[in-house]
């Protein structure tokens, strides 16, 4: 394992998402890699009022990554205006911030095509509704129903898996429980490959495989 220190600086790397062979990295700032981390591109700059200076960078935390075709997603905790969910074109490389379906911080995200699944911390704002699902690219949403505590979402093969007080999976516009509906509790989910996640939980390392 080698440390990749061609960022430039630390940016306290908090979120790190694969699409094929392009690696995208989220902290004190967005950075793109299409050669295995052997170079970074900033994609921060434009983003509201984010693209600031290093010595500036510590007062904003990206959250959540998440992309479609067209689109990078990105969920910002900047305790200032910026803080929210931003989507970045593909074509003009410009972010444009969405408008979020309640107060609080999005903990984690994920897009296919034009849906996109959002999860609030639980400790941030109201308690419930946390998931919540937009079918055009963020413009309109609409909060799902079931599931317990989640704060993890991750998109393996064509499924959404989703990991709080047990796992869970989405069925349209409902999460269900995965297995008999273990009672531990997930602390972080990651995509293996198209067909499975892992999840870390309070009674182990669980793997979901997809059909």
């Amino acid at each position: 394992m080698v440390r990749d220190g061609s960022l430039g600086f630390q940016p306290q790397v908090t979120v790190v998402m694969f699409v094929g062979d392009v690696a995208y990295a989220g902290g004190r700032g967005i950075f793109r890699s299409a050669d295995q981390g052997a170079t970074w591109s900033d994609l921060t700059a434009g983003l509201g009022g984010l693209g600031v200076p290093e010595s500036d960078r510590g007062r904003f935390t990206v959250t959540g990554l998440g992309r479609s075709a067209t689109q990078l997603y990105a969920a910002i905790n900047a305790n200032r205006p910026e803080t929210g969910l931003w989507a970045r074109d593909d074509r003009t490389g410009n972010w444009s911030q969405l408008t979020l379906p309640r107060p609080g911080f999005v903990s984690a995200l994920v897009a296919n095509d034009q849906r996109l699944v959002i999860a609030f911390d639980p400790n941030n704002g109201p308690s419930d509704p946390l998931t919540f699902v937009s079918d055009d690219a963020g413009r309109t949403w609409s909060a799902l129903n079931g599931g317990r505590g989640l704060s993890a979402i991750v998109r393996a093969g064509s499924e959404i898996i989703a990991g709080g007080q047990g796992l869970w999976k989405l069925e349209k516009d409902r999460w269900v429980p995965i297995g008999s509906g273990s009672s531990s509790i997930v602390r972080s989910m990651a995509r293996s490959d198209e067909s499975s996640a892992f999840a870390a939980a309070t009674d182990g390392v669980w793997r979901i495989q997809v059909p």
